[in-house]
């Protein structure tokens, strides 16, 4: 049934010989001009700087371009898992231990292997390999160029966590340093650590857990603006977000943005948490889809604004241009007035490519309307600026070729119509069809058979 369809709708196109004469033509039939490509490279560099009162206004006057689907926003009370002061002695007491031993004479490259927490350098035997000052968090490089050759530190506190550094030695190297074009020389350490991350004990996740627990507790009974002003705990309000996108603050958070979408406005979740946090939300507003607000889009106007100031940069350039070959000034003389310069592409069709002006229609149709040599276009804008063309040579192809290779093109042409008048009933059907999933019945239904 689905193939007879198919051919009934393909048997439904058909072509006329004007049709198959104009797709000869445009294959065929060639124009040579002269042109004064006014694009966007030049004047896009730099770009120009629109203010913010502009921006609002570009916004305004184009409001219904900027769609967006529905979205959410969150109030978001988070009490991150974070480790005390306490956890950080507890793991320094650890790493003093470590440094005992290692003054105590056992293998430094052994216990790297056995108790780092820095995987990438823990399997070589905390070996870092060579570095050059500034690679290395402030307190770790100062450190590492401070030290004598086989010498080990007491730990060293860092945001990563305790280390104990020994030093293997330093070497000077001629090397061209990132951001500079010539060598010169330059000192290197090379060190191998031990690494104990500090993270949060058993003990402070119970009491974290307990305070946005408190914070819950209290948002259920006097709302969630008393809540954060009893507990202390900081309310962040997010920017709006889409379905099934990463929550700001949180990230990527499926039950956070489930319960932001399927939830009633000012609804209270659970306590959630990721590894880094424990965290309630509560839904601030749902903003169902259509123009999005100027903060949600200001990026896409600015970029879409700065576009059009380039083009009507680029549109007054060529309209001054032909105002002066209106007055009879030479087509390379005129350009050179305005810094521009005259190409001459090698003659294309009406489907060819044109260097800087690609295959748009619009700027190779002007070419094209041009049919007597010397005759000079009005400026056109193309997708990326505004060309104003001078006709040099129009060369119409020999109907004899049209009736030797008529049958063809005629099957050809028709084979694309076929395929877009299928393309457009497929579309339109799928557009107005409703579609059920029904796999969930089916797998239901064989359960039940069993």
């Amino acid at each position: 049934r689905k193939a007879k369809m198919q051919q009934l709708i393909i048997e439904a196109a058909s072509v006329t010989e004007g049709e198959v004469k104009q797709a000869f033509l445009d294959a065929t039939e060639t124009v040579a001009v002269n042109m004064i490509n006014v694009g966007f490279a030049r004047f896009a560099q730099p770009a120009p700087r629109p203010s913010e009162d502009e921006l609002i206004a570009y916004h305004v006057q184009h409001r219904d371009k900027y769609q967006l689907e529905e979205r959410a926003v969150l109030n978001i009370v988070m009490v991150k898992k974070e480790p005390t002061e306490e956890d950080w002695e507890i793991m320094h007491s650890r790493s003093l231990a470590l440094y005992d031993s290692i003054m105590a004479g056992t293998d430094f490259a052994e216990l790297a292997k056995t108790y780092s927490d820095d995987p990438a350098s823990a399997r070589n035997g905390g070996d870092l390999g060579w570095f050059v000052r500034g690679r290395m968090v402030p307190e770790f490089d100062s450190l590492a160029f401070a030290m004598q050759e086989g010498e080990v530190s007491k730990p060293l506190r860092t945001s990563f966590g305790w280390h104990i550094l020994k030093h293997q030695g330093y070497k000077e190297e001629m090397e061209t340093q990132p951001g500079e074009t010539e060598e010169k020389k330059v000192k290197k350490a090379h060190v191998s650590h031990i690494l104990l991350k500090v993270k949060p004990s058993q003990e402070t996740l119970d009491i974290q857990y307990t305070k946005i627990e408190q914070f819950k507790q209290i948002a259920e009974n006097r709302g969630f603006q008393a809540a954060s002003e009893e507990t202390g705990l900081e309310i962040e309000t997010t920017d709006p977000f889409l379905r099934d996108r990463p929550v700001p603050h949180i990230g990527m958070n499926p039950e956070a943005n489930e319960f932001a979408f399927e939830s009633d406005s000012g609804a209270i979740s659970n306590i959630m948490e990721t590894s880094a946090a424990y965290f309630v939300v509560q839904v601030a507003r749902q903003i169902p889809a259509g123009p999005g607000e100027f903060n949600e889009v200001m990026a896409r106007v600015r970029q879409d604004l700065i576009l059009q100031m380039v083009a009507d940069i680029c549109r007054d350039t060529a309209s001054a241009i032909y105002a002066q070959l209106e007055k009879g000034v030479k087509f390379q003389k005129a350009a050179e007035m305005f810094g521009e310069k005259v190409a001459s592409p090698s003659p294309f069709t009406r489907t060819g490519y044109v260097p800087g002006l690609g295959r748009d229609p619009k700027a190779i149709g002007a070419a094209f309307s041009l049919t007597e040599t010397g005759q000079i276009s009005r400026p056109v804008d193309h997708q990326s600026g505004t060309v104003i063309f001078s006709l040099i040579e129009r060369t119409t192809p020999d109907l004899t070729d049209y009736n030797e290779k008529r049958d063809s093109i005629l099957t050809v042409v028709l084979s694309a119509k076929q395929q877009q008048l299928y393309g457009r009933w497929f579309n339109r059907l799928v557009e107005t069809s409703s579609i059920e999933n029904n796999v969930e019945r089916q797998h239901r239904q064989a359960e039940s058979s069993y």
